[in-house]
């Protein structure tokens, strides 16, 4: 048997060499988003976080009825007040069913 000879590899370049750019190059300014931008954790946390969060929001200001709407929103409670346009009625009929909810799970645990 012969000893192997070393065959030298021949590598195609499909492309040209590269070289130094001499300028920066230009970007183009990316368009603002077509939708608006979205809370996705307005959606996806439970109810709970969202009402500790609301109540963070809440510490220093003295506004407890849109405290207690957004809370009724929240909890999927309107206290059926639709109709009623006066927002200490509405805060008062939310308060008035969450207060119906709280007894009925009790008497259900029971």
């Amino acid at each position: 048997y012969e000893p192997l000879t070393l065959i030298e590899p021949h590598f195609n370049c499909p492309h040209p060499p590269l070289r130094m750019a001499t300028h920066a190059p230009t970007m183009l300014a990316q368009p603002s988003p077509e939708l608006e931008l979205f809370d996705l954790d307005d959606c996806l946390t439970d109810a709970r976080t969202r009402l500790v969060r609301l109540g963070g929001k809440y510490v220093d200001d003295c506004d407890l009825t849109n405290y207690i709407l957004e809370a009724g929103w929240i909890l999927g409670v309107d206290g059926g007040c639709n109709q009623v346009d006066d927002e200490e009625e509405k805060a008062k009929h939310v308060l008035h069913a969450v207060a119906k909810m709280i007894l009925m799970h009790s008497n259900e645990m029971r």
